[in-house]
């Protein structure tokens, strides 16, 4: 056994380590980070020119489905936003309303006027990894 794994063996013992990165890289637009406790936490920013064309009760709305990392076994909080660029605009984050599920997230944005635009959507997710 090396150094380091003893080490790290009994510091975590002593609770001197109780939870540390296992591993972090991206996959696709995804960002991924794995903590020693199994959580995980994923985050990206994806822009989409899109047709803000469904008629709501006071405007006009676009759900966007994203698919997550098939790292993530379970989902524990979501956090979304996103940005139209459009006057009169607002976005509405993780749509809870929506069948969101541990393998994909809904999420929308709102403007008054129908209208096509660049939508950039900040996601994050944290969750337990497979």
């Amino acid at each position: 056994m090396r150094l380091f794994d003893l080490l790290k063996k009994a510091f975590t013992k002593l609770g001197a380590i109780a939870n540390y990165i296992v591993d972090e890289y991206d996959s696709g637009s995804w960002h991924i980070i794995k903590y020693s406790n199994g959580k995980c936490v994923v985050t990206t920013e994806q822009a989409y020119s899109t047709a803000i064309t469904n008629a709501g009760g006071f405007g006009y709305y676009r759900y966007q489905v994203f698919a997550l990392p098939s790292v993530v076994k379970t989902v524990t909080k979501r956090h979304v936003s996103c940005m139209c660029n459009y006057p009169i605009a607002y976005s509405v984050m993780d749509s809870s309303s929506y069948p969101t599920n541990d393998d994909q997230i809904y999420v929308g944005v709102y403007c008054a006027g129908s209208t096509t635009r660049t939508v950039t959507y900040y996601i994050e997710v944290e969750g337990k990894w497979k």
